[in-house]
């Protein structure tokens, strides 16, 4: 995580600690991916649209913004889904390609 958004860090041991308690490997500045094959995504639910509800912060908006042309599969993930029945989403939230609960 950085700033209100993110940016890829290639994954390697040891993982630290880091602000909000999530263990994450060092910073790599030099690391740079053209496409990402499977984006990971948690989600609180969805609605009619099946776009995300997420934690109210718009990161992962921002982070797919940006990203979004080199992103081949987005995976939501949750532990109870959620759905509600009316549109409470905007166009720019983000939506998947498949739902894991």
């Amino acid at each position: 995580m950085e700033g209100k958004s993110f940016r890829l860090v290639q994954y390697r041991l040891p993982l630290h600690k880091k602000k909000f308690g999530i263990k994450e490997p060092k910073n790599s500045y030099k690391f740079r991916t053209k496409n990402i094959d499977l984006a990971i995504v948690p989600i609180v639910g969805t609605d009619i649209t099946l776009r995300r509800v997420g934690f109210g912060k718009g990161m992962y908006d921002r982070f797919f913004e940006k990203q979004k042309k080199h992103i081949n599969y987005t995976l939501f993930i949750t532990r109870k889904l959620f759905i509600s029945e009316h549109n409470i989403t905007d166009s720019h939230d983000i939506s998947a390609d498949m739902i894991i609960i």
